[in-house]
């Protein structure tokens, strides 16, 4: 058991030891020179609000001629209907056909005016909707900038721009293996 036990430290130290020798590198900042400049651009959609308002004729309801006989705001015609009815309903109750024929007028009559109803004229109301105007449009998202340091090349996106000729820091890693 203490023999696995110190045979498993040392592959473990082994591997931390070569883990570690390969992980070493170093970093370094050098200047290097702007060889190229290249906008870069993107499109976005944009919609925009736009209110569209108009003139639109309603009609104007109103109670029509009526030329239907009704007596006190009762429809005589409901009144005797439903004084029959109420007779028959409630033959051995008082009163039942007054009281049926009074229900039954006031029912006609409720009935007889939102039939009589007529268009009597037009008014003028103003209605807006809102609608949406979709477009693409470009814009500079920034700059694809060539550089050359150290005797390499290499690019950047930035969306600061430069000018060819210009210094420019480049962060060089160094690792050996």
């Amino acid at each position: 058991m203490k023999r696995e036990l110190m045979c498993l430290a040392g592959i473990v130290s082994v591997v931390v030891g070569l883990t570690a020798f390969n992980a070493m590198a170093e970093s370094y900042t050098v200047q290097g020179t702007v060889t190229s400049v290249q906008p870069v651009y993107k499109t976005k959609t944009v919609t925009d609000p736009v209110q569209r308002c108009w003139t639109e004729e309603v009609p104007v309801y109103g109670q029509g001629r009526n030329n239907d006989s009704s007596a006190f705001g009762l429809d005589l015609e409901g009144a005797i209907i439903g004084g029959i009815i109420g007779n028959n309903v409630t033959k051995n109750v008082d009163n039942g056909g007054a009281a049926g024929a009074i229900i039954g007028g006031l029912i006609g009559s409720d009935m007889k005016k939102k039939k009589n109803q007529e268009i009597t004229g037009y008014r003028q109301v103003n209605k807006c909707a809102t609608e949406y105007n979709s477009r693409t449009e470009e814009y500079l998202a920034g700059y694809k900038i060539g550089y050359s340091a150290l005797g390499l090349n290499g690019t950047v996106s930035s969306t600061r721009s430069r000018s060819v000729g210009d210094s420019i820091s480049v962060n060089v890693n160094i690792s050996a293996y």
